[in-house]
C-alpha cells in the first residue's frame, strides 16, 4: 500500500535525495530493507527525485526493478502526468520511456488507452520490447536471465509474441549474441512452443556445433510429432552443411593479457565489438598454477571500457596489459581450465559464462623460442625494471613465516638496505655482506618448500608466454632460461636471488617506515565502499528472509562483517593459490560470527580458547584450505571479534547483548557500520 504524502519536519529534501542516491548505489536486499531505509524520506520529495533521475540521467537495466519497487511503495501521487510525459518524450532513451510506462501501468492500468493515443504502433512495440531485450542481452553474462525472459514473454498476449520476437531477434543480432545462447530457455518453455519455427530458423542461420547440440537436446524433450519433425529437419540440414563446410570459430575479438602480479595471478580480457556499436567484455582471473580463479561477462559496454578496465586492474596489481588477437590468448585460457579440472578443482560458477563466451573463438598455438644462452643477474635486473613487473616480485608473508622456522633465521639490518640513506664516509663502499647472507638464508629456507619453487618457475613461464604474445622473443627466451634455472637449483638460481634480495629490501623499507598508509580521503572512502558492498552482500545471502531483525541478528551481521574483513586482510599475506573463493570466505565469516555470538551470549564474555579448536576445523572444512592457514585465519578472526566486542559493542547505544530480542530494524538496515556510527 502506497505511503501517504505526509512530510515529517525532520525529513529534508537533501536527506531524501541522499537516501534515494544510496538506494541505487547499494540496492536493498529485501522488501523490509527498502521499507526501513525509505521510511524517513519525504514521499513528495522522493517522487520528484526519482523523476529527476529518470529525466536527466540514463536508466540502467539493473535499475528498472528498483524504480518500480520505489513507486509501488510511494504511489503515483500527483506525478502520473509526469510519467506520461516521460513515456512520450522521444528525446529520452527507450529504456527510460519503457521504465516510466511500466511504473504507470503497474500502478494504474487505465492509462493504457491514453498511451496508445500518444505513441505510434512502432514506438509502442519498441518500448514494450525494451525490458525483454534487456533480459535477453543479460543472458550472455547470466544464463539464469533466460528463465526471466521466458516468463515475461509467456505473460504477453499471444497475438503480440511473434512481433515482439522479431524485435528481440533484431536486438540479439545487433548485440552479437548467438541464438543458442539467447533462446535455450525459450525453446524449453511449454508456453512458447509457437516460437519453435522462428528459433529453429535462427539456429540454422547460426549453423555451428552449438546450434546442433541445442537442437539435439531439445528434440529429446519434445512430445508433439509436428515439432519433432521441424527440429529433425533442421538437424539434417545443419549436419549436411557442417559436413560439406565445417564451421570455423570466430576470430573477430581483441584480447588483453596482463603480466604476473607478485602472487602469481594474471588477467585476460576479451573485447567483442557488436554490430549495434556496443561492446561485450569477458574477464578471467587465472593463476599460474593452472587455476581459473574468477571471471565474468559485461554486456552493453563502450569500446573504451576495455582499456579503462585494464588500466584499473593494472593499477591494482602492479603490472601491465598488452593487446593481441584473442586467438593468441586462448592457449593460456584453455590450459588453465584444463589444469583446474585435472587438479580436482571445480571452475567457479561465475567464471563459466566467461569461459563459454571465450570458447567460441579460435585458438592459435603459442610457440616458445628455443631457450639458449646464459642468464646473468644484470639481464634479470633490467627485465624486472620493466613496467609489467610493477615494483618487483616478492615472496609472500606466509613464505616468510616458513623461512622463520629455518635453523638460521633471517636477520634484518637497516644498514643493508639499498634504500637506506648512505652516511658520509671517506672510505670506499664495502660489499653488503649481511644483506647477501640474508637473501641466501631466505633462498635456502624456501628451497625446502616445493610450492614456492613451483610458483616462481610458473610465474616466469607465464612471462615467457607474455613476451611471445608481445612479439619480444629475446625477452621470452630470457624468462624461459630463468624458469629452468629455478627448477634446476632454486636456492642458487639468479631469479631466486633477485626476488629474495627484493624481499629483504622491502622488509627493511617497511622497518624504516617507508611504507605508510596514504593520506587524505581517497583510501578511507574506497575501503568504506568495499565494506558497505560486503555488508549488503552478507545481508542478501544470510538475512534475506529476515523482515523484523532483532539484536540477535544484528550481532551476527556485525560480527560477520568484521570476520570477513579480517579474512580478506589475512589472506593477503598468503600465496594466492591458497585463497578460497569469495563466497566461501563469506560462508566461513558468517559461521564464525554465529559461533562467536552464541558463545558470547552464553558466557557473557568471549572464551577464545574454547572456540579456537572448533573454529579452525570449521574454517578448514568450509574454505577448503590447509590446516595451518585455517588456524591462522580462525585465530585472526576470533582475536578481532573479541576486540570488536570489547571496543565497539561495549560502547554502542544499541546494547544488543542487553536486549537480545529487541527489534533493531532501523540499525540493521542502515548502511552505516557500527564502528563509525553507533558509538555513544
Amino acid at each position: 500500500m502506497p505511503r501517504r504524502d505526509n512530510k515529517p519536519s525532520w525529513a529534508s529534501a537533501a536527506k531524501t535525495q541522499q537516501i534515494i542516491a544510496d538506494l541505487f548505489v547499494h540496492p536493498p536486499v529485501s522488501q523490509a530493507d527498502l521499507v526501513h531505509r525509505l521510511e524517513v524520506a519525504s514521499v513528495v520529495d522522493a517522487r520528484k527525485c526519482l523523476l529527476d533521475r529518470m529525466r536527466t540521467g540514463k536508466v540502467e537495466s539493473t535499475d528498472v526493478e528498483l524504480y518500480g519497487d520505489l513507486f509501488h511503495m510511494l504511489g503515483l501521487g500527483g506525478e502520473a502526468e509526469s510519467l506520461v510525459g516521460l513515456v512520450s518524450d522521444q528525446r529520452l532513451d527507450l529504456r527510460t520511456r519503457s521504465c516510466a510506462m511500466g511504473i504507470l501501468l503497474s500502478e494504474d492500468a487505465s492509462f493504457a488507452p491514453r498511451l496508445q493515443e500518444e505513441l505510434s504502433p512502432d514506438e509502442m512495440l519498441q518500448i514494450i520490447a525494451q525490458p525483454l531485450s534487456d533480459a535477453l542481452i543479460r543472458i550472455e553474462s547470466d544464463p539464469a536471465e533466460g528463465e526471466g525472459l521466458a516468463s515475461m514473454l509467456s505473460a504477453i498476449p499471444g497475438d503480440m509474441i511473434p512481433m515482439l520476437f522479431a524485435e528481440l531477434d533484431r536486438w540479439r543480432v545487433g548485440a552479437g549474441i548467438p541464438a543458442s545462447v539467447a533462446y535455450e530457455a525459450l525453446l524449453r518453455n511449454e508456453h512458447l512452443t509457437g516460437l519453435l519455427p522462428n528459433i529453429v530458423e535462427a539456429l540454422q542461420a547460426q549453423g555451428d556445433e552449438d546450434a546442433v547440440s541445442l537442437l539435439e537436446s531439445v528434440r529429446a524433450e519434445l512430445k508433439e510429432k509436428s515439432q519433432q519433425r521441424v527440429v529433425q529437419g533442421a538437424l539434417l540440414r545443419l549436419r549436411t552443411r557442417l559436413l560439406d563446410h565445417p564451421a570455423e570459430k570466430s576470430v573477430s575479438a581483441t584480447g588483453y593479457v596482463s603480466g604476473c602480479d607478485t602472487l602469481g595471478c594474471f588477467v585476460v580480457v576479451a573485447r567483442r565489438n557488436n554490430p549495434d556499436k556496443t561492446t561485450t567484455l569477458a574477464v578471467l582471473c587465472l593463476h599460474v598454477s593452472g587455476e581459473v580463479r574468477s571471471g565474468y561477462v559485461l554486456t552493453g559496454q563502450t569500446e573504451e571500457r576495455a582499456t579503462s578496465l585494464c588500466e584499473e586492474v593494472a593499477s591494482e596489481s602492479g603490472t601491465r596489459f598488452i593487446e593481441a588477437p584473442i586467438a593468441k590468448l586462448m592457449p593460456l585460457i584453455e590450459g588453465a581450465a584444463e589444469r583446474t579440472l585435472m587438479n580436482g578443482r571445480s571452475v567457479p560458477v561465475e567464471a563459466l559464462t566467461a569461459l563459454r563466451f571465450l570458447s567460441r573463438f579460435a585458438s592459435e598455438p603459442l610457440i616458445q623460442p628455443e631457450a639458449t644462452g646464459r642468464l646473468t643477474l644484470t639481464a634479470l635486473r633490467s627485465l624486472f625494471a620493466r613496467p609489467e613487473f610493477g615494483d618487483g616480485w616478492r615472496f609472500t608473508q606466509s613464505e616468510l613465516e616458513l623461512a622463520k622456522s629455518s635453523s638460521a633465521p633471517l636477520r634484518l639490518s637497516r644498514r643493508t638496505s639499498k634504500q637506506a640513506e648512505a652516511k658520509p664516509t671517506t672510505k670506499p663502499p664495502q660489499p653488503a655482506k649481511k644483506s647477501e647472507t640474508n637473501w641466501q638464508l631466505l633462498a635456502s629456507a624456501l628451497g625446502q618448500h616445493k610450492a614456492t619453487k613451483q610458483r616462481l618457475a610458473q610465474m616466469m613461464r607465464h612471462m615467457a608466454s607474455y613476451y611471445v604474445i608481445a612479439n619480444e622473443p629475446e625477452l621470452s627466451k630470457l624468462c624461459t632460461i630463468a624458469a629452468n634455472d629455478v627448477t634446476r637449483d632454486f636456492a642458487k638460481s639468479r631469479l631466486t636471488q633477485l626476488v629474495a634480495q627484493h624481499t629483504v629490501d622491502w622488509l627493511l623499507h617497511m622497518a624504516d617506515g617507508a611504507l605508510k598508509q596514504g593520506q587524505g580521503d581517497t583510501s578511507p572512502t574506497l575501503i568504506r565502499a568495499d565494506r558497505l558492498s560486503w555488508r549488503q552482500q552478507l545481508k542478501s545471502r544470510f538475512f534475506a528472509g529476515v523482515e523484523r531483525p532483532t539484536a540477535h541478528d544484528l550481532l551476527a551481521l556485525d560480527y560477520a562483517d568484521e570476520a570477513l574483513a579480517t579474512i580478506v586482510a589475512t589472506l593477503s599475506s598468503a600465496p594466492s593459490e591458497e585463497w578460497p573463493r569469495f563466497e566461501l570466505q563469506q560462508q566461513a565469516a558468517f559461521e564464525l560470527a554465529v559461533a562467536f555470538r552464541d558463545q558470547l551470549i552464553r558466557q557473557r564474555g568471549p572464551s577464545l580458547s574454547r572456540l579456537l579448536t572448533q573454529s579452525s576445523r570449521l574454517v578448514e572444512q568450509t574454505m577448503k584450505v590447509s590446516r595451518s592457514l585455517a588456524g591462522l585465519l580462525s585465530s585472526a578472526v576470533l582475536t578481532r571479534l573479541a576486540g570488536f566486542a570489547s571496543d565497539v559493542c561495549a560502547g554502542c547505544r544499541v546494547d544488543c547483548l542487553g536486549r537480545i530480542h529487541a527489534d533493531v530494524s532501523s540499525e540493521f538496515f542502515s548502511l552505516d557500520h557500527p564502528s563509525s556510527a553507533w558509538k555513544k
